[in-house]
């Protein structure tokens, strides 16, 4: 994992905020497994926290596991 990644000073923290601002959506779904653990879509769980969105997309995998 590369730590700048999951900052909220990124620059894709700052792009997706743009993104949303302007067209009101966060259009990449985070993905989590069957127990709702994030596995990726951290930058955009951020970016929902921040504006308070009460939905988001999501991708739910059921036959993964974290080992």
């Amino acid at each position: 994992f590369v730590k700048s990644d999951y900052n909220r000073d990124s620059k894709k923290y700052h792009n997706l905020v743009k993104y949303y601002l302007k067209y009101g959506i966060i259009k990449n779904p985070i993905i989590v497994d069957r127990n709702l653990v994030l596995l990726d879509g951290l930058i955009e769980y951020l970016v929902a926290k921040k504006y308070n969105l009460k939905t988001i997309p999501v991708i739910i995998l059921e036959n993964v596991e974290l080992i």
